[in-house]
């Protein structure tokens, strides 16, 4: 007699979206993104910031972060030299893989060796393309090594198990961002004000604002209302709002030279623009001022 042992996985990928290993070089910026799949980023070499909802953390090489379906996230570059991670992005039903969430861990050198061969079969299998980025599209190579996705699948869930099996070493503390890339934020932001407080007379742009920083005009808007709470353009649009009420209290100008001497087209946007600010129109602020 024989019996027979239905085999039960934990862990069935469903669906592969991405595995590939990335170069990033200093100016590397993510595309802040949240998706309905699971996706784990490895540091390979150097240091990379990832970003997750409200936190930050470093990771060093060796180390990997899982992202879950919906949680917004970013990668970049954490400082002047570059790095190298590898992104895997799956599907997976497991109820296993809740805890794997917002963790972060250090691969041994069976992970690695799984990491490895799955980024090797997935380049070997499929063509990549770009539609619109950072989303990543696949296509099946004609000459494809055979039953490659099995391999992929394989790899992959042999890597949660490995990690699931060691899930003690898994490091739990929160996402942490160095004082450095704090400091550098900080002085970006004070720049961006500094810039726009002394060419608050022209019609500004964030594409004038970027390139006076050297930085991409994402990352300004990223940065600015990460340690501001408030949009470029906001911010810009307050700091004339607020010179424009100077000036009308100085009553040394009408409307139109101050809407002139505030960059603005015409003095029907500088009004409007006015308006939405206060809660009145020019017109109003000066006689309520000059009561």
């Amino acid at each position: 007699m024989f019996s027979y042992h239905k085999l039960i996985p934990q862990f069935d990928i469903d669906s592969l979206i991405n595995a590939s290993s990335y170069h990033m070089t200093p100016k590397f910026e993510g595309f802040g993104e949240s998706h309905n799949f699971w996706e784990l980023v490895y540091c390979d070499k150097g240091e990379v910031l990832v970003q997750a909802a409200d936190n930050h953390r470093i990771l060093k090489a060796g180390e990997m972060v899982f992202h879950c379906p919906n949680e917004w996230h970013d990668l970049r570059c954490s400082g002047s030299k570059p790095a190298d991670a590898i992104i895997l992005a799956f599907t997976c039903e497991s109820p296993y893989m809740s805890m794997f969430e917002q963790k972060v861990l250090f691969l041994g050198p069976r992970e690695k060796e799984c990491l490895r061969s799955i980024v090797e079969e997935s380049e070997a299998s499929y063509a990549y393309f770009d539609i619109d980025p950072p989303y990543v599209n696949l296509s099946r190579k004609d000459n494809a090594p055979f039953a490659s996705d099995q391999v992929i699948k394989s790899q992959l869930e042999l890597l949660l198990i490995y990690i699931a099996r060691g899930n003690q070493e898994m490091l739990t503390s929160p996402y942490e961002i160095s004082t450095n890339i704090m400091h550098q934020h900080e002085r970006l932001a004070e720049e961006a004000k500094e810039y726009m407080q002394m060419h608050l007379n022209e019609k500004v742009s964030l594409k004038d604002i970027a390139s006076s920083l050297g930085i991409s005009i994402s990352l300004l808007k990223r940065v600015f209302r990460e340690q501001s709470g408030s949009s470029v353009i906001s911010y810009l649009t307050n700091m004339k709002i607020s010179e424009a009420k100077r000036l009308i209290r100085s009553n040394a100008m009408n409307f139109t030279q101050i809407s002139e001497s505030l960059g603005y087209d015409n003095i029907h946007y500088f009004s409007s623009q006015f308006k939405k600010q206060t809660g009145m129109t020019p017109t109003e602020y000066a006689r309520s001022v000059r009561k």
